[in-house]
């Protein structure tokens, strides 16, 4: 009964997808509601099934089949008789194996069987500093049980992961606490990984807990990830039966408000005088779109048919142009969204915009080219070299970001998860930059048979270390890789140092980099000359500032105007 109320309630708030503790053990199994009219309904089929009956608070009456689910998995499990997880890995302690987590600053040497060591070599001195995270321990039966219908789960990446557990106890003592360091070690079941450390965390003080990827234990099917399975509730209408639409109508109302916020959505990002229509086809989870330039007519099919379309028409652009023929916005289809947002933010910090058009024509063409000089220099930090704008790398626990002439960050996890960390390595100034490498004229762009092979940059103002209580920063080399240029490999390929505390080292290096870094002349940091603008972008620009003058005088000298068409203008103004 229980299970039947949950259902119930779930099908009253209209989710498509829902999933009950009470059917399931796990995750693994997606239920699926299906509306359907009452003459579909087939008495014969529905025998042995069970069968929910209930009214909606618009007392629309439904039966609903319940489908019948079978746990495979639990009987794959009942029916396994293999070896012992401690069996499975047995190998890794007899061939006394190690693997080996490289951190930013410590490193982790797992001698699988022997030892958890945390160590950090630095490089200039040679001296290396370790702690032992744990000695391995004989294990107890009670500890050396496992319950194979129900492992233990742990969270990693959103999923519950089972795992088996090895205690490492008895390591260095503890300055904070006066006890010795202990290491829960997890293995956990990864097709194809060959004992690789992915985690490494202090679960509490002096308290570690190593997470270690293996296909030894995938044979054994507690730790094998089920496939997700699909079962469909299929529900009937049986009042009122006349009704085209089965499906109840509050969710029917959620749709269509979705519909309307996509349709408004689309027409605020594809244009003012484009029309969007939102059209439900045969599942209401599946919307389709029709976009097609906007005519102004009363004329519109969509309308006819009120409850299958929801038309959104912003009419905006269309209604100033119409009252006001003197001004023609150009257009800025030569540009990609991000140059448009850049030329936006360019007048937006040019006082000359408003008296633009009252400036001598060379002024205005050298503002012109400027604004065309940054947008070039931003196109070449958002592509970096065509690696598709920022780079990220990394594998193990921490990995890292990198924005050409822009900031470092180093983050674990994502946004939202618990252990979700990002720590700011440096931003990118170039008054310090300059003071830096003038500092060094080791630091100067490496030239070699009259290319530059690489580029040296310093970021700066990091986030407060905790050791030494100073701002991070980062030295980063931009190299070109021969190697992989005489392959025409796209590889890129990126390395993270710590020398001292704090101070990082990033290498990044890549064969399409090669014949890319002459604008980097003379200080490191990229140089943008006219020969490098395109030759048109100038001349859009010029037009679209000379246009945009003219509208902000007019704003000025029409006083009076009529309230809805000010409303529209400001509108138009925002959205460029």
């Amino acid at each position: 009964m229980e299970r039947l109320l949950k259902i119930y309630f779930l099908i009253l708030v209209n989710l498509f997808f829902v999933r009950s503790t009470n059917l399931l053990h796990d995750d693994s199994t997606i239920f699926s509601i299906k509306y359907n009219k009452w003459y579909e309904f087939n008495e014969e089929l529905s025998k042995e099934k069970e069968i929910l009956n209930f009214t909606t608070p618009d007392r629309e009456k439904y039966l609903c089949i319940l489908p019948t689910v079978k746990n495979e998995e639990e009987k794959k499990l009942s029916s396994y008789f293999g070896p012992h997880p401690s069996e499975l890995i047995s190998p890794l302690i007899k061939g006394k194996i190690c693997s080996y987590l490289v951190d930013v600053y410590w490193s982790y040497e797992v001698c699988h069987g022997k030892h958890i060591i945390q160590y950090h070599e630095d490089r200039d001195t040679k001296k290396r500093v370790e702690y032992y995270l744990g000695n391995i321990v004989f294990q107890t039966p009670k500890e050396k049980y496992f319950d194979h219908l129900n492992p233990p789960k742990k969270q990693i990446q959103g999923k519950d992961i089972p795992y088996y557990s090895v205690q490492y106890k008895s390591g260095t003592i503890c300055d904070l606490t006066g006890k010795p360091r202990n290491t829960s070690l997890l293995y956990i079941c990864v097709e194809k990984a060959k004992d690789i450390v992915i985690s490494q965390v202090e679960v509490s003080v002096c308290q570690y807990e190593i997470i270690v990827a293996t296909d030894r234990l995938c044979s054994h099917p507690s730790f094998k990830t089920p496939e997700k399975k699909e079962h469909i509730i299929s529900c009937f209408l049986k009042e009122p039966k006349d009704r085209v639409d089965p499906y109840p109508k509050r969710l029917l109302h959620e749709l269509k408000e979705k519909e309307q916020d996509i349709a408004n959505e689309l027409s605020m990002i594809i244009g003012n005088n484009i029309k969007v229509k939102v059209k439900r086809i045969e599942n209401p989870k599946d919307l389709e779109f029709d976009v097609e330039e906007e005519n102004f007519s009363d004329n519109i099919d969509s309308k006819n048919d009120p409850e299958k379309y929801v038309d959104h028409e912003d009419n905006s652009f269309g209604s100033f142009s119409n009252k006001d023929k003197q001004i023609s916005l150009p257009n800025m289809d030569f540009f990609d969204s991000e140059d448009q947002s850049d030329i936006i933010s360019e007048m937006k910090v040019n006082g000359d915009i408003k008296s633009f058009n009252d400036l001598d024509v060379n002024k205005q063409y050298a503002i012109a080219r400027n604004v065309a000089k940054r947008i070039t220099l931003n196109r070449i930090r958002r592509n970096f070299f065509n690696g598709e704008q920022c780079i990220i790398g990394g594998k193990e626990w921490w990995k890292h970001k990198f924005c050409l002439e822009s900031y470092i960050q180093q983050y674990h996890g994502k946004p939202g998860d618990a252990d979700y960390k990002v720590l700011n390595l440096g931003f990118f100034d170039h008054a310090s930059h300059v003071k830096w490498i003038t500092a060094d004229k080791s630091r100067l762009p490496t030239v070699n048979e009259g290319k530059i092979i690489q580029i040296r940059q310093f970021y700066m103002g990091g986030s407060v270390c905790d050791e030494n209580q100073q701002p991070r920063q980062t030295e980063v080399r931009i190299r070109c890789d021969k190697n992989l240029y005489k392959k025409k490999s796209d590889a890129i390929q990126l390395y993270m140092e710590e020398p001292t505390q704090c101070k990082y080292i990033l290498t990044i290096a890549s064969g399409t980099f090669c014949d890319k870094m002459d604008g980097f002349v003379p200080y490191g940091y990229i140089n943008i000359n006219n020969d490098q603008i395109e030759s048109d972008m100038t001349q859009k620009i010029f037009e679209i500032y000379e246009a945009y003058s003219k509208i902000k005088n007019k704003d000025t000298s029409t006083v009076k105007e009529d309230k809805h068409l000010e409303e529209v203008k400001e509108r138009i103004h925002d959205d460029l």
